[in-house]
């Protein structure tokens, strides 16, 4: 980056272990950094802590997180000494998480409708969990439009290394779903010379054209060892791919056999 050039934050900000004021204070600390980019989650459980695990405390979860971001915009009310002090509105642009990989009918109805509380909520913009099924990718966007809503979706783009995927299908990593085609695939794609580099750098590309066909806002690239020369190349590459990309999607279908959707 040169000199003077700033490039805009996207901070992480979960509910655990926190009051109410705690995360208010939290906020505050933002604001007071010129952070506006927030995105909130719930976050997971503790599983550790000193001398046992850890007594779970989440006062608020994510809905609560994008009603409290909303009012401190509209200038929130607290009570003070003297009575009720409205405090400076912010500028915080709030986004939330969505999972739509989800293959039980009592999993993905609640993460729609939850989806639709954290809109109402006053999210701005959504950002999916990790998945590797076209059809969900597909489903999500079906269903927001049918919905009536237009809050952009950002697809989330994670480069899948074999380790990583071991991980993920242990229940290591909360959320994502690793099937065993999927890993299958992987493990063999890891016997090429490269390690299978080229094979995820493919597959990033493919899921980039199959989220800007369906109508995706914009993508979230993640993983492990990715500099520019790669990052610049997995956009140039999804580039190509685009017009083609209803073919990508058929290599992109790693849902759970007999999973609702």
């Amino acid at each position: 980056l040169q000199a003077g050039h700033k490039v805009p934050a996207l901070a992480h900000l979960t509910c655990v272990s926190s009051s109410r004021d705690r995360i208010h204070q939290e906020l505050e600390h933002l604001k007071a950094a010129g952070i506006e980019n927030i995105l909130f989650m719930t976050g997971d459980y503790q599983v550790s802590g000193w001398d046992g695990r850890a007594r779970p405390v989440f006062d608020l979860d994510s809905v609560h997180l994008q009603m409290l971001a909303t009012e401190m915009n509209q200038g929130l009310v607290v009570p003070g000494r003297k009575g009720p002090v409205t405090e400076k509105p912010t500028h915080f642009f709030n986004g939330g998480v969505v999972n739509p990989f989800k293959y039980l009918e009592g999993e993905v109805i609640p993460q729609y409708l939850k989806m639709e509380k954290k809109i109402i909520g006053g999210a701005k913009f959504l950002i999916t969990q990790l998945g590797y099924d076209a059809r969900k990718m597909e489903e999500l966007i079906r269903y927001r439009n049918d919905r009536g809503f237009d809050t952009p979706i950002i697809g989330n783009i994670f480069l899948l290394t074999r380790g990583a995927a071991k991980l993920m299908q242990k229940g290591a990593i909360a959320g994502a779903y690793i099937s065993p085609e999927l890993m299958a695939t992987l493990e063999e794609e890891a016997k090429a010379e490269d390690k299978g580099k080229g094979a995820r750098i493919e597959r990033a590309a493919q899921m980039i054209a199959i989220c800007k066909g369906l109508g995706y806002a914009g993508v979230h690239i993640g993983g492990f060892g990715i500099n520019a020369e790669m990052f610049c190349g997995i956009l140039d590459r999804a580039e190509e791919l685009a017009p083609q990309w209803r073919e990508c999607y058929k290599n992109l279908l790693f849902g759970k056999k007999d999973g609702y959707y």
